[in-house]
């Protein structure tokens, strides 16, 4: 019984110090597992104390009395024969003697946890050292798919993309890097892709056609299908970037900074553009049919003969946005914020 009672111990002690810091679907584990890992020795003295206790009072025997009974035969006047005569005699004083048993097994209990109390923080060092171990091997992959993802010329495409999913496995593994991965990998893009000039200038130093190669797309899904959950507030960056006639369709961008980016003639059929900065972006003949526009910032966005049929524009802010000649058949809007300068030539069946 006390080798089970002692290693249901153990787990209960390995739980509070090294897995309830850890719990995250309720914050308050944090606060317990700290402060149970701080104070334990105090509650195991306590309850050791208080153990003891109750096994002295119950290891000595309660003293009895000691009597001892004789019969006599006696004679009585007047009736034939002897009858028998029951004498009790006391005995000596009692005794107060010790429960050798009880006493051993306070004594094996007192073992049983000081063993208990050694097996737990042998698991909580052993533990730490494996978290440590996990950290060296996190910055380890980290490191190495930096370098894949840096190399450059198209015969290394191989070894970029082994970087770029390597960089999506890392982010699973520790979603606390995510929020560097994101950034590292909008860094990625914006460096290899053309950069666009001031549009409310009217330059562009953007090429006829961007072509997005296999490490760019690769890219793009990467930064789409993570979890945004652990992005804390960091977001796909890719501000005055030139992506004139790319093919867009489908690509998920929720929440990207496209601020001042050349998409004139892109393909964004479908793409997911909820609650993305497009501030200042050029989206000339873009095709946005059934795209997600969702409290998106189109501010002084230049829309002009850009087709949104279907688009879901509702929450998005349109202030001077340019919509010359824009096809809006069945677009959905909703409380938009529209201002000077926004112009909707062509908006037959649009809900307004």
């Amino acid at each position: 019984m006390i080798v089970l009672y002692s290693g249901a111990g153990v787990l209960l002690l390995d739980v509070v110090l090294t897995r309830l810091p850890n719990q995250r679907w309720w914050p308050g584990w944090a606060v317990v597992g700290g402060w149970l890992g701080r104070w334990w020795p105090l509650l195991v003295a306590i309850v050791l104390a208080a153990t003891a206790g109750a096994f002295l009072r119950l290891g000595a025997r309660r003293p009895t009395a000691t009597t001892s009974t004789s019969i006599r035969w006696e004679s009585e006047p007047g009736r034939p024969g002897l009858l028998p005569r029951t004498t009790v005699t006391p005995g000596p004083p009692p005794v107060r003697r010790w429960n050798w048993t009880a006493v051993t097994s306070i004594v094996t209990a007192a073992t049983a946890l000081a063993a208990l109390v050694f097996t737990a923080q042998s698991l909580s060092a052993t533990r730490e050292q494996i978290t440590l171990s996990e950290q060296g091997q996190i910055t380890d992959r980290y490191t190495k798919a930096i370098d894949q993802l840096g190399t450059q010329g198209p015969d290394h495409l191989q070894t970029r993309l082994g970087g770029i999913y390597a960089l999506e496995r890392l982010a699973g593994d520790s979603p606390r890097d995510q929020p560097t991965i994101v950034e590292i990998l909008s860094a990625f893009l914006r460096s290899t892709l053309p950069t666009a000039a001031d549009h409310l200038n009217g330059a562009t130093n953007c090429p006829a056609t961007t072509i997005l190669q296999v490490d760019m797309r690769a890219a793009l899904s990467v930064l789409g299908r993570r979890n945004h959950a652990y992005d804390k507030r960091t977001t796909t960056d890719l501000h005055d970037v030139c992506l004139v006639g790319a093919d867009l369709s489908g690509t998920q961008l929720e929440g990207a900074n496209l601020d001042g980016a050349d998409l004139t003639h892109a393909n964004l059929f479908a793409a997911q553009l909820t609650g993305a900065n497009l501030y200042g972006a050029d989206l000339t003949g873009a095709d946005l049919k059934v795209t997600f526009l969702d409290d998106a910032v189109l501010i002084a966005a230049n829309l002009t003969r850009a087709r949104l049929e279907g688009a879901f524009l509702a929450e998005a802010n349109l202030t001077d946005a340019n919509f010359d000649g824009a096809n809006l058949t069945d677009a959905v809007y909703d409380n938009n914020t529209i201002t000077r300068g926004a112009t909707k030539n062509d908006a037959s069946g649009a809900w307004w």
